[in-house]
């Protein structure tokens, strides 16, 4: 069977399960972000150092449903950022190691209740055949996560609309907690190119891999469920000017499952390796949730990206709004090196 026979195999088998799936899917438990590959290292751990630089420096910022009237800011709102690097290994120097650190502080109702977590991550990173266009990745990462509540109020503290400070028949001692718990992640992933315009890449992760126990106040404990990522595309240049980046990403877990796919087209303004500048577009869909808007550039090794999430499901509200979100990577460069002369591929947006 040969390279691009394994491809057409790997990418029928990937499309079925997530065709099958599809009538059953919603939305998972986690963070999730629409430009998942703005987060590559919240997307798969197997991700880091796949830059073709000497580091990416990543950030995104995401607000859900801030037209909620709460008074205490967005009603959801997830910053993340992320730091990693390549270093090559091997007598010819194809192989690489890539290390990293994350960040993401995810919080509700105006930071009534946060979520942190820092993480730190590594891979290895194998070239696969003679020119090193195939590439097999392993990652992994460990950390922490601190669940955090603030001054909760609940129902029978208010006396005709009027908040009434003191007890309350719900456990006090759920205010002002927080909890920190170990937490441990892993990846996989592949990247060929089929041939000289075309790159197929698929990867898998799993998150939450000992499923950690969180408890608040005095009440019972409850496992976080293991959470489980199957994504796959292609970066087709169309031509000198074009270029299609089609996807598809699935994520489970527990009873939840969510499924993105669609695709953005670059607008190549500029298209030498050290000077790229380029113009993206593009429409996604998440299954019974929204339809997915993205805009994007890329310029000089930094890409920003916008999107906005138009809601479809039984949640549509006037007062949601959708979500917004914005990301900003950079690719820093030590010494000029072209696209030739190193080839770590990472999904663009």
């Amino acid at each position: 069977m040969n390279c691009l026979t394994r491809m057409k195999v790997i990418s029928a088998i990937l499309i079925v399960f997530a065709m099958v799936l599809l009538p059953t899917i919603a939305s998972a438990q986690d963070i999730h972000f629409s430009q998942f590959y703005a987060s590559p290292l919240t997307l798969n751990p197997a991700l880091t150092g796949k830059v073709n630089g000497n580091y990416r420096v990543a950030g995104i910022f995401r607000s859900q449903w801030g037209g909620i009237p709460n008074g205490s800011g967005p009603t959801f709102g997830t910053p993340s950022a992320s730091f990693d690097m390549p270093f090559f290994v091997g007598k010819k120097k194809k192989d690489a190691v890539g290390v990293g650190v994350a960040f993401v502080n995810d919080y509700s109702n105006g930071r009534l209740y946060k979520l942190t977590r820092g993480m730190l991550s590594v891979s290895y990173i194998k070239s696969l055949g003679s020119n090193g266009k195939h590439q097999l990745s392993l990652g992994f990462q460990g950390g922490i996560q601190q669940n955090k509540g603030g001054m909760f109020r609940f129902s029978d503290q208010f006396t005709d609309a009027v908040y009434q400070n003191g007890s309350s028949s719900v456990d006090a001692s759920l205010n002002d907690q927080s909890k920190i718990i170990p937490d441990f992640n892993a990846g996989l992933f592949y990247n060929g190119a089929i041939t000289q315009k075309l790159t197929y890449y698929a990867g898998f992760s799993m998150f939450h891999l000992f499923e950690p126990k969180e408890q608040f106040g005095t009440g019972n404990t409850s496992v976080l469920p293991r959470r489980y990522v199957v994504h796959t595309g292609l970066e087709w240049d169309i031509s000198n000017k074009f270029t299609l980046y089609p996807g598809l990403i699935y994520m489970n877990q527990a009873k939840n499952q969510e499924l993105n796919f669609g695709t953005n087209i670059g607008f190549h303004l500029k298209n030498t390796p050290d000077k790229r500048t380029t113009l993206y577009a593009g429409a996604w869909y998440r299954n019974k949730d929204a339809f997915i808007a993205m805009l994007g550039m890329e310029m000089y090794r930094i890409r920003v990206g916008l999107s906005y999430d138009v809601t479809t499901s039984t949640l549509k509200n006037p007062n949601t709004r959708g979500s917004f979100e914005i990301s900003l990577i950079y690719v820093g460069r030590f010494s000029s090196i072209g696209d030739k002369n190193v080839f770590l591929f990472c999904p663009r947006f």
